[in-house]
């Protein structure tokens, strides 16, 4: 895995909630649990100095057997030691940021994140079994 990639979402919003374009990440190789695999960052146009409207947090919407984000800071990670790209290579995580640090009245803005995993040499050359 490289190091995290960090995304600012944003931009404009509409019906109080934010929209992001949908992300992509290319992992290097089957990941352990546990593993950095990238940051996403939402904003919120409301004053930061008032009560907890600004103040967001983040879920997993979709994606959560295989992967988790810090409610705090949005780092995605694995949730999972067998993400192998022999199994699976495309992994669709929908994260959800949502204001007013999640209290109930909160708006929220979801994303997908694409997460692919690469190939990595884990498999010896085999012959096939003759009868």
């Amino acid at each position: 895995m490289s190091e995290p990639t960090s995304f600012s979402g944003g931009g404009e919003r509409q019906g109080g909630r934010a929209q992001w374009p949908q992300l992509t990440y290319v992992s290097l190789g089957p990941p352990g649990p546990g593993t950095s695999v990238m940051q996403v960052m939402a904003s919120d146009a409301d004053d930061p100095t008032y009560g907890s409207s600004a103040r967001l947090v983040y879920s997993v919407l979709d994606g959560e057997h295989h992967f988790t984000v810090d409610p705090k800071t949005g780092v995605i990670r694995t949730a999972v030691p067998d993400l192998d790209r022999e199994s699976q290579e495309r992994y669709e995580v929908v994260i959800q940021a949502t204001d007013m640090a999640g209290q109930l009245g909160g708006l929220s803005g979801s994303t997908t994140v694409t997460i692919v995993v690469t190939d990595v040499n884990d498999n010896p050359p085999r012959f096939p079994q003759s009868e």
